[in-house]
């Protein structure tokens, strides 16, 4: 096919529609981009390092035709974004298979600046070669290599100005204790706060609390600093590339330790090492190898940055003081973690991980026998592992005994002030084995061309732990033909075995077939002026997943369990107790891909690639309807389930240079919508009950009608039975008409929670004399989540905080039409549970980033040692429209929050 490039990433186009790309399909299966006849979207290397992410993967968002990324809060080493290739099509596991330099690997483990292109493969003829792990896609990574010239050596440094935003605001003390207050008496409660404590808190009286947690532990800015620098070029014999790259975090922690000798701000640092080096050992020969190398470190408070916001989130204002007018940090009975001296008195962790990818190829050329033949052989090891060091400290904190003190001996001094003590573990480690080897014959004669390859490869993965040792085997093979540069055919082929699939079922066959013709080469259009390239193109085929949801899962297991004492009491022994049940006869599961694309240039400046495509996954292993505890086991994986997934892509891409002018604007736009066939469902009453039919990870809930005005209202509406409800409470529609409103009437609302069905981005850019302008927003649609987090969307109960949002938009008596329900302080479980009042449009626009950059001219340059200098600041995540408004739809929950970034930095070449 014609490269399905991202819009974004086609500045080359002209080039492209000419043919000379060639597109890398894995196993050293390449083919013209003009001639290839499978869905592949590429983004450049160029691409990539105009985003300031430092995590490759990151740096995605909105780039790659058919590739939908979504962001996730964290800390910077905790970035990792979620990766999806057309949607869903599984009920299970949609990860994607990252392939670099030929193998499976980690790609937030590599450096952007080391990265040649990153191509997604998207339907069977791309991803067949893959077998058991092409069903959800592939991303295939290229590392850069060296040319044969004088060496290059580039230079870049940049800073980020870190910021936080779309912080949620929480209540303060008094508003905390009035809200409090409310909520008991809306539950027919007595008050928490007194008068006297309202009124120390409201005037900041020491004894009581009225702390901005959110203030006092987080700042508001933080940093990054990266450097990196690259050589590249060679000779006659040799080639190489080499890239250094540094980069150290300091993140948003604010509180100070008590203890000189450590730090507990969240801080990362990490060095990554390539090198990369292609050696002809002969005219016929050619040598390569690859070495990537990471050391890291990250630090962090004894907490987990999880907690410490989920600390931030649910400690109220008012439950205490940061440390009391007498010098002990503040507590009480009922929050017992003061947030400050969580951070401050409580210690540290800190990782060390340390990576190896390491490969080596050599390619035989046997022209000498055959003209076009050629073999090779590829060999590879990485390791992974991180090592902890925590040194966990405690602190004392004071409660007071009485309702308003106002002396030391009102306090009671609980827990204990300890020294730090070390302890060192292991966390993850793994090592990885492949080797590969391929015969490839390619030959062009008269109007035909033909390429042909055979390979097989070997995989082994030991993983910590029993029964993760994971070996893969996998045959294949690829024929690709052209005739007359206008009618294209291909055929893929592989046969895969995996120990992870049962022992009867271990290999599966998948085979695609696929077929391009460049109309544009015809003699009836060679003379149409404005068309440059029209073609068109289709393919089907089969792949499949070895991704089991339990590891020998088709063997009978038993873990520990108690259980009854026959002819005696209960004595509270433990025995063994079956857990699931096996799975007999375990299938692997399928998936049919079918695709049909258009690929169109016209006038050498204007490029569009549409995809329709449709998968159809079966032999799905899901867990059948819900079974009776009589049973005493886990009812067993079956291969019943299936899920049909179909969509559109488009692509879109202007480009113009007059001079020293540059122009380009274009967009990706992707939909798609998948449905559950099967999945086992235990019965439904009703349609609207039923997960069977509509997409995966459709939500379910109520549909709210208003709340209760009074409590004739109450009477006169069905009941609802989740939990006795008083005015101001939501009210439910009875969808059944049983004046009862429970589990039957709960339906699909909102999308999907798990993947948007519409993927967008538009990219501009703009150049004239080294000074431009470049630009990328990127955004979603038809996506919806359940507003669940405490304190912010479900406050007070279970001791929790409020949020000033909630509180401004609550329920009472003189806001009967407000947007949420009244205050309460216990569990209401007929507020809050999944219902249309906290159904979210998690939809939004985000600017990705954007860069203003100067690049001074060859004149300007010179009377220097410079060939190359640019200058640039960028933003990134600066922008956003949304509908959730009180905090960043991507991280919605008590994560750490997303940073906007501005970053100022400098790259030059000699």
């Amino acid at each position: 096919m014609f490269s399905c490039l991202s819009a974004y990433a086609q500045q080359d186009s002209a080039i492209v529609a000419k043919g000379e790309r060639l597109l890398n399909l894995g196993y050293g299966v390449t083919v013209k981009a003009k001639e290839s006849s499978a869905a592949i979207s590429e983004v450049t290397g160029d691409e990539i390092m105009k985003s300031a992410a430092t995590n490759p993967l990151n740096a995605l968002y909105g780039k790659g035709l058919g590739l939908t990324v979504l962001q996730k809060g964290g800390t910077v080493w905790e970035s990792v974004p979620t990766t999806i290739i057309r949607g869903l099509n599984s009920t299970r596991d949609n990860s994607i298979l990252v392939i670099i330099d030929g193998f499976e690997r980690d790609l937030s483990m590599i450096t952007k600046e080391e990265i040649e292109s990153v191509q997604i493969l998207k339907d069977a003829a791309a991803t067949a070669l893959y077998g058991l792990r092409g069903a959800n896609g592939v991303m295939l990574v290229t590392t850069k290599t060296g040319s044969r010239k004088k060496i290059d050596i580039h230079v870049n440094y940049e800073h980020h100005f870190n910021m936080l935003n779309r912080l949620p605001k929480f209540a303060d003390g008094y508003t905390y204790a009035q809200a409090m207050n409310e909520a008991l008496k809306n539950d027919g409660l007595s008050p928490m706060y007194d008068q006297t404590q309202l009124n120390g808190i409201k005037n900041n009286d020491p004894h009581y609390g009225n702390v901005d947690w959110m203030d006092e532990v987080l700042n508001k800015s933080g940093s990054t600093d990266n450097v990196f620098v690259t050589l590249s070029g060679g000779g006659k014999v040799a080639r190489y590339f080499s890239s250094i790259d540094y980069l150290s975090y300091k993140g948003f922690i604010k509180p100070e330790n008590i203890v000189d000798e450590y730090s507990s701000q969240l801080k990362y640092s990490k060095l990554s090492i390539r090198t990369n080096i292609d050696v002809d050992l002969t005219k016929s020969t050619l040598l390569s190898f690859k070495m990537s190398g990471m050391l890291a470190e990250h630090n962090r408070p004894n907490p987990l940055t999880g907690d410490i916001m989920s600390m931030i989130y649910n400690t109220p204002a008012a439950a205490f003081p940061i440390k009391t007018p007498y010098g002990e940090w503040g507590g009480s009975n009922v929050w017992t973690k003061n947030p400050v001296a969580e951070i401050a008195a409580k210690g540290y962790a800190r990782s060390h991980q340390r990576l190896l990818f390491a490969d080596m190829s050599i390619r035989q050329d046997l022209g000498m026998f055959l003209k076009g033949l050629s073999v090779d052989a590829r060999i590879a090891y990485d390791n992974f592992c991180d090592y902890w060091d925590n040194y966990g400290m405690n602190y004392a904190y004071s409660v007071p005994n009485v309702s308003n003190p106002s002396s030391s001996e009102d306090y009671t001094l609980k827990g204990e002030s300890t020294a730090a003590s070390f302890s060192s573990s292991l966390g993850n480690q793994w090592s990885r084995f492949n080797l590969w080897g391929r015969v490839n014959y390619a030959n062009a004669w008269n109007n035909h061309k033909l390429d042909v390859t055979l390979a097989a490869s070997r995989e082994q993965t030991i993983l910590n732990g029993q029964h993760n040792t994971r070996n893969r085997i996998n045959l294949l093979g690829h024929v690709h033909y052209v005739y007359a540069d206008k009618y294209i055919a291909d055929v893929a082929f592989s046969r895969n075995g995996s120990n992870l699939l049962a022992p009867a079922h271990r290999f599966g066959n998948f085979p695609a077939v696929s077929a391009a013709w460049v109309a544009s080469n015809e003699d009836f259009l060679k003379d149409v002026a404005f068309l440059d390239l029209l073609k068109v193109r289709a393919s089907w085929g089969l792949t499949g997943t070895d991704i089991m949801p339990e590891s020998l899962m088709w063997n009978r297991k038993y873990g520990w369990a108690n259980g009854y004492i026959l002819g005696g009491e209960y004595n509270g022994a433990s025995g063994l107790g079956e857990g699931r049940l096996p799975t007999t006869n375990m299938l692997y599961e399928k998936v049919a891909k079918a695709n049909l694309g258009l690929d169109m240039s016209f006038l050498k400046s204007f490029d569009l690639t549409v995809e329709l495509f449709k998968e159809k996954r079966t032999d799905m292993l899901v867990t059948p309807g819900d079974v009776s505890a009589v049973l005493g086991a886990t009812n067993a994986f079956q291969n019943i389930g299936k899920v049909e997934n179909k969509g559109v892509e488009i692509a879109a891409n202007y480009h113009k240079e007059i001079k020293d002018f540059r122009f380009n604007v274009g967009g990706n736009f992707t939909f798609n919508r998948n449905k559950i066939i099967e999945m086992g469902e235990e019965y439904a009453p009703y349609e609207w009950m039923k997960a069977t039919g509509r997409p995966v990870g459709q939500i379910f809930g109520y549909e709210a009608i208003g709340f209760f005005k009074d409590e004739q209202d109450i009477a006169d509406s069905p009941k609802q039975n989740m939990s006795t409800v008083k005015p101001g409470d939501i009210k439910f529609r009875d969808l059944n008409g049983d004046k009862i409103i429970d589990e039957f009437d709960k339906k699909a609302i909102g999308y999907s929670s798990q993947v948007p069905e519409i993927y967008y981005s538009i990219n501009l850019g703009i150049e004239y004399k080294g000074i431009g302008i470049d630009a990328l927003v990127q955004g979603t649609g038809n996506y919806s989540a359940i507003a669940s987090t405490s304190s912010l969307f479900r406050p007070l109960t279970g001791n929790t905080s409020i949020s000033e949002y909630y509180y401004n938009n609550r329920w009472t008596p003189e806001t009967p039409n407000a947007k949420f329900p009244r205050l309460s302080q216990g569990t209401n479980a007929n507020n809050f549970n999944d219902n249309t009042v906290w159904l979210t449009n998690k939809s939004f626009l985000k600017l990705r980033h954007a860069e203003l950059y100067y690049k001074f001219s060859k004149k300007l340059l010179a009377s220097t040692p410079l060939q190359s200098a640019k200058l640039y600041v960028r933003a990134s995540d600066f922008i956003l429209f949304d509908h959730v408004d009180v905090c960043d739809p991507e991280a919605m929950g008590t994560s750490h929050p997303i940073p906007a970034s501005i970053q100022v930095g400098f790259s030059v070449g000699f």
